[in-house]
């Protein structure tokens, strides 16, 4: 419900995308998002943090 709300919103607001992040082994999650998105994109980010 709160993906189709997310979306729905963005649709009138007229975004170009919206997207998420989830944890490579979260397979019960990456199940679902395949399911309403159609699969990920083929990119894989990489992510160098400092402290603050």
């Amino acid at each position: 419900a709160l993906i189709k709300a997310v979306t729905d919103e963005a649709k009138k607001q007229n975004w170009a995308e919206v997207y998420w992040h989830t944890k490579e082994h979260n397979s019960v999650a990456r199940g679902l998002y395949d399911n309403i998105t159609g699969g990920t994109d083929g990119f894989i980010v990489y992510r160098v943090e400092f402290d603050q």
